[in-house]
């Protein structure tokens, strides 16, 4: 009796941890791709005004390009300065900073199109930079190794 006892428990136990791990994964999923280059739109009078000026820092057309590893983003402007930001998405929230901007956005998927809506905070700035953007295109294979 004891053998059968031993026996069953060595087989249910397996079972009953697999099952475990099916449960608990079952609502997980992998965050959106948004790597690739983006065209930004900056709105709003303060964009060129004193110590709030993004234009001064980005350019007249503003570009960046992202880098993505699961949920961890690497954010580059295309102009002379190039600052670049560090952070993460979390579902469709996006927040990203450095020494002297942040950035917080909305990524939008409900078109074919990618899409985000956000602010930019400058360091020096009172009050945050609205923008949009839209992804121009889609950077192929993994993004770190390229």
């Amino acid at each position: 009796m004891k053998k059968f006892l031993l026996i069953g428990s060595m087989l249910t136990l397996p079972i009953l941890f697999i099952m475990g791990i099916f449960q608990f994964g079952k609502n997980l999923k992998a965050p959106q791709e948004i790597h690739g280059t983006w065209a930004m739109n900056i709105s709003g009078e303060n964009a060129s005004s004193g110590n709030c000026n993004l234009a001064s820092i980005l350019g007249n057309s503003p570009k960046f390009s992202i880098l993505q590893s699961g949920k961890f983003i690497h954010l580059s402007f295309k102009a002379e300065t190039d600052p670049q930001l560090k952070g993460k998405l979390d579902q469709e929230s996006l927040v990203l900073k450095n020494h002297m901007m942040m950035l917080e956005a909305k990524i939008d998927t409900g078109t074919s199109l990618v899409s985000m809506q956000g602010q930019v905070k400058l360091e020096d700035c009172d009050d945050p930079i609205q923008f949009s953007a839209q992804m121009d295109s889609i950077d192929e294979g993994d993004a770190w190794t390229k």
